[in-house]
């Protein structure tokens, strides 16, 4: 994977981050958001803690894809914003799955 280029950078003082859109280049199927959120921690300087990647656009057969990635300046900013929007609807459903396959196995018995 390789940085082609920075798109944008905004800074969000209020939301405590810095927002990027950064085009990279990559060879084969399209990178995971972690060796993404590696790679371009390194590039923009950041520590790899206070980085999130939102999300990897491409087209369709090509060998180029848009990063919206985001820098927190804290932690505790981080697991503000992001561990309380995104997280805990993840967890939601993790409970709801594990309740519904305990709930049969129950039954049978």
């Amino acid at each position: 994977m390789k940085v082609i280029e920075k798109k944008e950078k905004n800074n969000e003082a209020l939301l405590s981050r810095k927002e990027y859109k950064i085009t990279i280049e990559f060879s084969g199927p399209v990178p995971k958001k972690e060796d993404t959120k590696k790679e371009l921690s390194r590039a923009v300087g950041c520590s790899e803690e206070l980085a999130v990647v939102r999300k990897i656009t491409t087209g369709f057969g090509s060998d180029r894809a848009s990063v919206d990635f985001l820098v927190y300046s804290n932690a505790d900013e981080l697991k503000r914003i992001e561990g309380y929007l995104m997280h805990s609807k993840i967890l939601e459903k993790m409970q709801k799955k594990a309740g519904a396959q305990t709930a049969p196995a129950q039954e049978a018995k």
